[in-house]
């Protein structure tokens, strides 16, 4: 029993270190950026005064209910994990080479061998995604969500995969929910920005592409789907069009290939639906 707490408090300390900051968090909740207190499973935003505020007794604790409870059992092995490791990394090669089905084959191989490493789901389902199975990549992506909730990359992911599928309110909540764990989320806000301006949203649009480009200001993207908002209600309201005037030669500043129409085909990349692109061609071609 002893030399199985010591083996497994090798291999899962950083484990074990979350669940000090959980418990810590519980009773300090202060400790934390308020943003933050989502994070207490992951427990690795804790300020170093909450991590020193345990005793080791907490530690070897911690440990033997960890190994008693079977997760210790359940585990990657080093040389698994390793695996995994390689298979991920033959995978985003495949994938550079637009090897698609092969990216895909090895992605899922190191899904199966390191199931708990979310991070290898979410490549798994972007790259499903880019190979236009976006059926498969919303499974992927929303069982790497029932696993956490909180998983920044996967929600960000999974609202782009929606709002390409044209599911609006799913891809809206979905970055409406990233964007609330991350104020400072320029995908999220983005994306927002395109979906809300599908709903006719306009204010709602064009406030969320103009956050969006205050984050990211070297990104011409932002501002494309500004301008599509500021077009949009324009086209519906009797606004000003100096605004819109603004927001184009902006663009075209930042990025003077939009001065070519035939460029803005490439928005279809960036989640523009084709209704969104051929309006954004109308909107650069009159302004």
């Amino acid at each position: 029993m002893i030399k199985r707490v010591s083996l497994a408090w090798v291999s899962t300390q950083k484990w074990i270190l979350a669940m000090e900051t959980w418990a810590n968090g519980a009773f300090q909740p202060m400790a934390l950026q308020a943003y933050k207190r989502l994070y207490f499973q992951r427990g690795l935003d804790a300020t170093p005064e909450a991590k020193a505020g345990y005793a080791p007794p907490l530690r070897t604790s911690l440990t033997i209910v960890l190994s008693w409870v079977g997760v210790i059992g359940s585990m990657v092995s080093p040389v698994q994990a390793q695996s995994a490791a390689d298979y991920r990394q033959q995978g985003l090669v495949y994938r550079s080479q637009g090897q698609w089905a092969e990216a895909i084959e090895v992605l899922e191989t190191a899904v199966e061998l390191d199931p708990e490493n979310l991070s290898g789901r979410v490549l798994l389902g972007w790259t499903a995604h880019r190979a236009g199975q976006d059926d498969r990549a919303a499974a992927v992506l929303q069982g790497t969500l029932e696993q956490d909730p909180f998983h920044l990359e996967a929600l960000n992911a999974l609202g782009i995969v929606y709002l390409v599928q044209g599911k609006v309110w799913p891809a809206i909540g979905t970055h409406g929910w990233a964007a609330f764990l991350k104020p400072d989320n320029e995908i999220a806000f983005y994306n927002l920005s395109l979906g809300l301006q599908r709903l006719g949203l306009w204010d709602w649009a064009i406030a969320t592409a103009e956050y969006a480009s205050v984050l990211e200001p070297d990104n011409p993207h932002p501002l494309v789907a500004l301008a599509l908002a500021h077009g949009s209600k324009l086209a519906d309201t009797d606004a000003p069009e100096s605004t819109l005037v603004t927001v184009v030669a902006a663009t075209r500043q930042l990025d003077e290939r939009y001065y070519d129409l035939n460029f803005l085909e490439h928005l279809e990349e960036a989640g523009f639906s084709p209704a969104q692109i051929a309006q954004t061609r109308v909107l650069f071609e009159q302004y």
